[in-house]
């Protein structure tokens, strides 16, 4: 049975993933930190605490992965995975702030922010290979 232990390689690789995904969903106004501790639990093997206001993101990576075999392929899906919580962080900020007041030029700016970083870490690297 292999090791459910993430281990120092994991964890780099964890975090030249996350970095790589940072970079091409334009996330790099962002101050990202990484750390690699705890347990996994139900809903999750790492996870990313985002400070939308700060604009900071700690990653986090699970030491111990009760539910699953770890591989290099789970530890890269895992990175896309919490950068993509952080991509949606302004959505999902906006959304919790309910003292502010629900005003659509709010939400058309929040939309459009994920928008473009989709459009410049997406789009035009698919154009430039088209």
């Amino acid at each position: 049975m292999k090791s459910n232990k993430t281990t120092k390689q994991h964890f780099n690789l964890f975090k030249k993933e996350c970095k790589k995904w940072l970079q091409i969903f334009s996330l790099g106004d962002w101050e990202d930190n990484y750390w690699h501790d705890g347990e996994s639990s139900e809903d999750g093997l790492a996870r990313v605490n985002a400070n939308a206001d700060g604009k900071r993101a700690d990653f986090y990576l699970s030491k111990d992965w009760k539910i699953q075999p770890i591989n290099n392929a789970e530890i890269k899906s895992t990175a896309f995975h919490e950068v993509g919580h952080l991509l949606l962080a302004d959505m999902a900020e906006f959304a919790r702030d309910r003292n502010r007041g629900y005003r659509e030029v709010d939400n058309h700016e929040v939309q459009h922010a994920i928008i473009r970083r989709l459009e410049n870490g997406i789009y035009k690297r698919l154009l430039d290979k088209s």
